[in-house]
């Protein structure tokens, strides 16, 4: 459902992105040996390119205009079969030409009406001519024996790759305001002291806060230019991914961290919240909805910077109260249902160290499997181990039959369907069959929509660890 919600409300804020100029830009291009008959304008958004407008050549040569001005960042030209021919800059320049051809987009290339532009293909050109240089010296080492011309090799290499480090250091002195220098910015590491002391027993660690505490120190999170070029959404991935610690807490605060970094830039925060709202609406890791649930309460309040309409600001609010209740370590909700004997019953009434809820139907094959393996599960594991069986189909008499069937009447099984308490679905959000939540003595949760053959593994471990 969210996943729904957050494509609905990038498309609402990606407009909203887009009309918040009010100048217009025209972009004439000259291809010669373009045969296509379609042209279409793209740019990024994170990790998404997203077309912006479309042209259809006449003997190469197309344009794209519009009423209002483009946001700033790096753009492209895409062909019909879908495939880039070459990046450019729009930003503060958004009228001009480019002439090119086919033989080499880059090379060939002529610009005017860009200074920005200029200095973007003239560090492409300057880039390319060194890489191309450097592949030639490593093919080069490869097929060499002697550690003489290897070294000398090594040494070409290290004085390429300082040409490029002089230019780019260079170019942000020279040109503060260019896109480009926000992204030379953005990729450089974050700076961590020589004067450690490596022979410190904390080195390792202290060297680990320094450089996470320091990631974003280059990166403007407050100029929305960053969210259009091909870098940000990599730096994003690598911190969250690689270098934060992955617990719902400690991702939390680094979240809250980079967000606040945004205070001037309505544009990044609510890019960066949507891309949060959907990677932690997930299960494939769980108690990472611990994460969406404290995005939700945080951020989505009457006073929210959010931007999208009222429908779906309540639907995250609502979502959020819905899981809530369910996260890793909240007491379990009570759920009184109709047992066996047609009395009222609670899981809360059995005594055991562990207690499976386990939600299915008894039509369902996926379930048939799962039981199949819940059995001899629960029969041999070396825990105190009790299935708290909840079965979501109205046929009560075919209920009975099945237990029966499934050898399974030394569970405590109730009806789901016939309740004193609130409805099964909203209690413990299940949306489907079978699903499991596992709870501990105190009735707490402690897994939740975990497979059943993870279980046993998990409990042993469980119980190893809180012994």
């Amino acid at each position: 459902m969210i996943k729904k919600l957050f494509f609905t409300a990038i498309v609402c804020f990606s407009n909203f992105a887009l009309i918040s100029q009010n100048n217009n830009y025209s972009l004439h291009f000259k291809v010669n040996g373009l045969m296509d008959t379609v042209v279409y304008l793209a740019g990024y958004y994170g990790d998404r390119n997203t077309v912006v407008d479309t042209a259809y050549p006449k003997q190469g040569k197309f344009e794209f205009e519009g009423k209002n001005e483009l946001p700033g960042g790096i753009y492209f030209l895409v062909d019909q079969d879908k495939s880039k021919l070459f990046e450019f800059i729009v930003d503060r320049d958004q009228n001009f030409t480019i002439k090119t051809d086919t033989i080499s987009f880059i090379h060939n290339l002529k610009i005017r009406g860009s200074n920005e532009n200029e200095l973007f293909f003239n560090y492409v050109q300057l880039s390319e001519s060194l890489h191309q240089h450097a592949g030639e010296i490593r093919r080069k080492m490869q097929a060499e024996a002697a550690e003489s011309e290897r070294n000398n090799y090594n040494n070409t290499l290290k004085e390429i790759n300082d040409s490029i480090n002089q230019f780019k250091q260079q170019f942000v002195v020279n040109h503060p305001d260019h896109l480009m220098t926000l992204i030379f910015n953005a990729l450089q590491q974050p700076d961590i002291p020589d004067t450690l002391d490596q022979s410190n027993p904390n080195f390792k660690r202290i060297q680990y806060q320094l450089y996470k505490n320091n990631y974003w120190n280059n990166v403007p999170l407050h100029d929305p230019r960053i969210i259009r070029t091909p870098v940000f959404q990599n730096k994003l991935k690598t911190f969250f991914d690689k270098i934060v610690y992955q617990h719902p807490d400690s991702l939390t605060n680094e979240i809250d961290r980079v967000l606040a970094k945004t205070d001037t830039s309505d544009i990044v925060f609510n890019y960066l919240i949507w891309h949060f709202i959907e990677q932690y609406d997930q299960e494939e890791v769980m108690g990472m909805d611990k994460i969406f649930v404290h995005l939700a309460k945080t951020y989505f309040g009457d006073s929210t910077r959010v931007i999208t309409s009222e429908s779906i600001l309540n639907k995250i609010r609502k979502r959020a109260d819905q899981i809530a209740p369910l996260l890793i370590g909240e007491p379990a909700p009570n759920m009184i249902l109709l047992d066996t004997n047609d009395r009222f019953y609670s899981f809360y009434n059995i005594e055991s160290d562990f207690i499976i809820l386990f939600f299915y139907d008894f039509d369902c094959g996926v379930c048939k499997q799962e039981i199949r393996i819940l059995k001899p599960l629960i029969d041999t594991i070396p825990l105190n181990v009790e299935v708290f069986a909840v079965c979501t189909d109205t046929n009560l008499k075919k209920w009975r039959k099945k237990i029966y069937e499934y050898d399974i009447s030394d569970w405590a099984n109730v009806n789901a369907t016939r309740s004193i308490t609130e409805n099964y679905h909203d209690l413990y959000d299940v949306y489907a069959t079978p699903m499991i939540y596992v709870l501990n003595r105190k009735r707490e949760i402690i897994a939740k929509k975990i497979a059943v053959n993870q279980l046993y593994q998990f409990l042993i471990h469980y119980n190893r660890k809180n012994e």
